[in-house]
């Protein structure tokens, strides 16, 4: 008799259980200490959470797994450009989490976005309310715990001629 009313009582509270967790608000992913990637198998990336530190010599977006990450492009902003940037303007995202980073002593923005969202419309501002970013990289490849792994990439065209900045 005992042993009938455990099972009912375990069947009730399984059902319980499984409810709340049905109802409960989907967990948003977290974000790592730390991550690096290497691209083509060599050159590697490395941002540290910890220290809002990035190195790096390339503007480039990493996508995978609703990551986004914009890395400032040194060789061709000029000193009229320079200062606080904020990477901002997602037309066609959902963004779920930003940070406050340092890139190459400049502040710039970290966004994660839901996965599957297609690449909106980019830009930093500073003096310029709308300068856009000059040349943009999305990274789509496989997000392996405190890694980054790159499988394939596509590359985009700047969103005008690069020559107008005296480059």
């Amino acid at each position: 008799m005992l042993n009938k009313y455990l099972f009912v009582l375990t069947i009730i509270v399984g059902v319980f259980i499984f409810f709340v967790n049905s109802q409960s608000t989907p967990t948003l992913p977290t974000f790592p200490t730390s991550f690096s990637a290497y691209v083509n198998g060599s050159e590697e990336y490395y941002f540290d959470a910890e220290y809002q530190r990035v190195r790096t010599e390339n503007s480039i977006y990493f996508y995978e797994t609703g990551l986004v990450f914009y890395r400032y492009l040194g060789f061709c902003w000029n000193e009229s450009l320079g200062g606080d940037f904020t990477l901002w303007s997602f037309p066609t995202t959902d963004v779920i989490f930003e940070k406050t980073t340092t890139i190459n002593g400049i502040n710039s923005d970290l966004f994660i976005v839901k996965k599957g969202k297609e690449k909106g419309e980019y830009a930093v501002s500073h003096d310029e309310p709308r300068l856009p970013v000059l040349y943009d990289t999305w990274y789509r490849g496989e997000y392996q715990f405190s890694n980054f792994t790159v499988r394939s990439y596509e590359e985009y065209e700047p969103f005008f001629d690069i020559s107008q900045l005296g480059c």
